[in-house]
């Protein structure tokens, strides 16, 4: 018995085998004859290819907390989707979009209606929020002006030119700690805080990091 298969129509070159191993997405055939000249081509099997997993992001791969970036997978109503922040699954990230809150490396695992899963290639997102300094502990925002001192602190900070909650959040954009009403000039306790570089903001707004 001879054997040739076909993908989309087409001849495959070499492949004419009992079986043949798909490596690519198509319609297979195969076309089987003998020593007496008779032949038969079987009917197409469709194959189909893993589903796409192009994440997309609108802008740089940057947030400011307590802002967040958009990851977006091509949407599918048969497809299912988990995400993963440094390898690790995100509990209840199932959509086809995700919010990054904080810095590393995300990814997202497509599983289509046939089972068949791939997974994308990882966003590294970072923390990045851009200052302009006017001196060691003074900086200027668009609609006003803070003073944050001492820099580098160790038990308190002075905030001045503020009246705003504050927030700060570590290097990776977790919230560390929240304080409420705070006065136009106010002294904070960050005794119990650990050493490291930190962004403190308000309203969504980055003033400054020890």
């Amino acid at each position: 018995m001879n054997y040739q298969w076909y993908r989309n129509n087409i001849l495959i070159v070499g492949a004419n085998q009992v079986n043949y191993t798909v490596t690519q997405q198509g319609t297979y055939k195969v076309s089987i004859s003998n020593s007496l000249g008779c032949s038969k081509t079987s009917s197409g099997i469709k194959i189909f290819g893993p589903p796409s997993v192009a994440v997309s992001v609108v802008g740089p791969l940057e947030i400011c907390p307590p802002d967040s970036l958009r990851l977006l997978a091509p949407a599918s109503l048969t497809n299912t989707y988990q995400w993963k922040l440094n390898g690790v699954n995100i509990l209840g990230a199932i959509g086809n979009e995700f919010y990054a809150k904080t810095a590393g490396s995300y990814k997202v695992k497509v599983t289509d209606v046939f089972g068949c899963s791939k997974t994308s290639i990882a966003k590294n997102v970072i923390v990045n929020c851009p200052l302009v300094a006017e001196s060691n502990e003074k900086y200027k925002m668009a609609d006003g002006e803070f003073q944050i001192f001492p820099n580098p602190a160790a038990e308190t900070i002075f905030i001045s030119g503020q009246s705003d909650n504050i927030s700060i959040y570590d290097i990776n954009g977790k919230l560390v700690k929240v304080f409420i009403n705070i006065d136009s000039v106010n002294l904070i306790d960050i005794s119990g805080i650990d050493a490291g570089i930190y962004f403190i903001s308000s309203g969504g707004r980055l003033i400054s990091w020890w």
